[in-house]
């Protein structure tokens, strides 16, 4: 094996005992009371259990153990530790906040959402739905369409543009290649944007229907 090759391998072993260390320290570890630990990423919080997803995991469900059960607990990255803590204050905001007639929901026409004359994320309206049942089904169904709608644009994005980094091709194909990928990226995120309009517009509706 020439010499060449063998400096590869040894960088790519190199690189994979690095990548396994970082990806160690960087676990967040929950202690149960038996002592057994637990290394995960911590999704969420409150005054009763804790959300977590187990590393390695790769349908990223999300599980959930009772403080009651916890030793302690440790976040591996602080600054994650603050967002999660403010992400749960935002959640525990709209959630616990006493509505009374006339808290509505806007929907402006560039398709943001407003409260209280206040601009708020398509998450924290899902968090002011949770009072009725018929309003959330929709915001979460219409948020899911959101997130398909995004992963349809950065995966194509590159797709469209990656032809004509190539040599060697004529511009016919890349003209063709990259076209062909803009059809089925629209023929699929048109509908998708009808539905998400649609389901948006009814969520609202009929959340404030309630408090009209």
């Amino acid at each position: 094996m020439p010499p060449q090759t063998v400096s590869f391998y040894r960088l790519l072993l190199i690189c994979g005992i690095l990548f396994q260390a970082l990806t160690c320290v960087s676990q967040d570890l929950i202690v149960r009371k038996d002592n057994t630990k637990l290394f995960c990423l911590i999704v969420g919080e409150d005054s009763v259990k804790l959300d977590y997803i187990k590393n390695n995991d790769k349908s990223k469900t999300t599980l959930s153990i009772n403080k009651s059960e916890v030793a302690t607990y440790y976040y591996a990255d602080k600054e994650n530790a603050k967002k999660l803590a403010k992400k749960t204050l935002e959640k525990r905001k709209y959630t616990e906040m006493t509505l009374a007639k006339g808290d509505t929901i806007y929907l402006n026409n560039e398709g943001d959402l407003e409260f209280r004359r206040t601009l708020i994320t398509k998450a924290e309206a899902l968090d002011l739905m949770q009072r009725n049942p018929d309003a959330y089904k929709n915001m979460k169904k219409a948020n899911s369409i959101l997130q398909g709608i995004a992963f349809i644009s950065v995966i194509s994005a590159p797709l469209i543009i990656f032809p004509f980094r190539l040599t060697g091709i004529s511009i016919q194909d890349k003209l063709t290649f990259s076209g062909t990928v803009l059809v089925i990226a629209c023929s699929v995120g048109i509908p998708l944007s009808i539905s998400y309009k649609k389901h948006l517009k009814k969520a609202v509706v009929l959340f404030n229907n309630q408090y009209r």
